[in-house]
């Protein structure tokens, strides 16, 4: 039950801090250095096994909160990749800035990590 333990959820806030500034760190040094890929795995593999264990219990009817942190991180990561994309697109050619290769990729899962949770959220509201 991972969703319970307190330090796990704020380690994982702290690690999401980490990986999100190692990010900004590379887009603003132009690539110089880079997020090790170790990192971004490690990341979403503690994303997905929070996810995954809440919703085991949510299907199992053994949890039901209507928490809103996770739509935090949904924003979190989609707003980093929108603002870094306009930013690259209007002054990357000219200034070598360029999205790092890991960012659309931990947007994109949490993105969807959350989207299967609404799902599951809907439709257990569904069968009640």
């Amino acid at each position: 039950m991972i969703h319970r333990v307190k330090a796990f959820i704020q380690i994982l806030n702290i690690y999401t801090c980490f990986v999100w500034a190692w990010i900004m760190l590379e887009f603003l040094s132009k690539n110089q250095f880079k997020v090790s890929t170790l990192a971004s795995t490690l990341y979403l593999t503690l994303v997905g096994a929070y996810v995954g264990d809440k919703e085991i219990l949510r299907i199992r009817k053994k949890y039901s909160s209507r928490n809103q942190r996770g739509e935090l991180f949904v924003l979190l990561w989609l707003f980093t990749l929108i603002s870094l994309a306009l930013i690259a697109s209007f002054w990357g050619s000219h200034h070598g800035y360029k999205i790092p290769p890991d960012l659309p990729v931990i947007s994109g899962s949490v993105l969807i990590f959350w989207l299967i949770t609404e799902e599951i959220k809907s439709h257990r509201r569904k069968k009640l």
